[in-house]
């Protein structure tokens, strides 16, 4: 790209060769960032873990405000980012006449740019946005989020989450249901955009409907959907009425067995009936199959599992959420894990398609979960499955803090409601 060595203090002229006995000071490669080697010219945008080339110098100028925010760094670290898909000659920053959202456009797919501080902190140019008419930013594909990190982690901030998200609403169908499988029966709250939506009734719907599975802790099921803890019917129905997310069926399986006093146990051998449990779901509502209309999530050991189900079942869930994820997933000796479910940290893979998603957050005064979510989190990264890792401020191992990572978990593009 031309005009490259106009960068300042660093200039690539300025620095020396690299060899292979210089030991090179490793700069943080945050999603959001621009990066360069320091002995080439081409430049590339980091995003889902990749590195896209910025194919001239017309393109980064369309863009970004200025040429003073490329990071040079050494051509080894440079080599060990996966190299993605280029930005196309014609990417720009798009939004609609009639909405607020900031669009990142290249390929022909649009990426959401999350908030005024992620687009100021990646240095896009706010004189550079084309307004156009809402039907075409309408008709344009959405891919995942523009993600902007810093030291690889995302800061939630107070208005990233409004102060009515969970007040209530009148959303939806709250029932229960039992699955027969092989290892145990399986009871689950489910929560359905309306009656209409089972297999089989008098008036069912034609509409089919992405699924969420949603594991709770080591408490009790109900505790998802109780008005005092997880409200999860209203932070579901305030989202869906703000347009934020689409209608969806959650799954809400209880975990243990009744009366049991292996109850962790319990978390692991769930595996068994996971599938079994889904083959239900999928035969008596109306659920949109395949990846794509399928995440799982979960709190505290329920977070854990929903990692853990995710590795085990690479290919049945797009998006997956770990709210809080205590340890015994990987080997942890100083938190006394030493037979953990996951034998091998190198094994510790998760989707790594573009568009597959994971969220990993907890809140810096959560004593319970402690550093295992940022572990967790950079074992994945360090395996190359790309990860959100987020933290709250002065959020406990408790149900304030629980709520409130389920809400930033579905304000991401799910299940695209864009």
């Amino acid at each position: 790209m031309k005009d490259v060595e106009q960068f300042e203090s660093k200039n690539p002229a300025n620095m020396p060769e690299e060899n292979e006995d210089m030991p090179l000071c490793q700069f943080i490669v945050d999603n959001g960032s621009l990066i360069a080697c320091h002995n080439s010219s081409s430049i590339y945008l980091v995003q889902r873990g990749h590195r896209h080339l910025i194919p001239n110098a017309k393109v980064y100028d369309a863009l970004f405000v200025s040429r003073h925010l490329v990071h040079f760094i050494g051509k080894r670290q440079l080599d060990s980012i996966p190299l993605g898909i280029p930005l196309s000659e014609n990417a720009c920053l798009i939004k609609g006449n009639n909405t607020d959202p900031v669009y990142l456009y290249s390929n022909e797919a649009k990426s959401h740019i999350r908030s005024a501080e992620d687009f100021n902190h990646a240095g896009f140019d706010w004189g550079k946005i084309h307004n156009l008419p809402q039907k075409e930013v309408d008709n344009i594909t959405t891919i995942r989020d523009f993600i902007v990190e810093q030291n690889n982690k995302v800061v939630i901030k107070t208005n990233d989450i409004p102060v009515q998200y969970d007040a209530d609403n009148n959303y939806g169908v709250l029932t229960q249901f039992t699955c027969k499988c092989k290892e145990r029966d399986v009871t689950c709250n489910i929560l359905l955009p309306s009656e209409k939506c089972r297999k089989g009734c008098e008036e069912e719907c034609k509409e089919e409907y992405p699924v969420l599975y949603l594991y709770h802790g080591l408490g009790i099921n109900s505790e998802w959907i109780h008005s005092d803890q997880g409200r999860i019917k209203q932070i579901i129905g305030n989202m869906v009425c703000n347009g934020l997310i689409p209608d969806m069926i959650v799954v809400m399986p209880d975990m243990m067995y009744s009366g049991t006093e292996t109850k962790a146990y319990d978390f692991y051998r769930f595996k068994a009936s996971l599938k079994e449990l889904m083959s239900y779901v999928e035969d008596h509502y109306k659920v949109k199959k395949g990846k794509g209309n399928t995440a799982i999530a979960g709190l505290s050991l329920g977070g854990t599992t929903a990692l853990y189900n995710a590795y085990l079942f690479k290919d049945t869930f797009r998006y997956v959420g770990a709210f809080c994820p205590t340890s015994i997933l990987l080997y942890q000796p100083s938190r006394g894990i030493t037979e953990p479910w996951i034998p091998k940290e190198e094994d510790f893979v998760l989707g790594t398609g573009e568009e597959d998603f994971t969220f990993i957050a907890n809140g810096t005064a959560d004593c319970s979960a402690g550093d295992t979510p940022k572990f967790y989190s950079r074992a994945l990264r360090e395996n190359g499955s790309d990860n959100v890792f987020a933290l709250l401020p002065d959020g406990g191992h408790c149900w304030t803090t629980f709520r409130k990572l389920f809400y930033v978990f579905m304000a991401f593009d799910f299940f695209r409601k864009r």
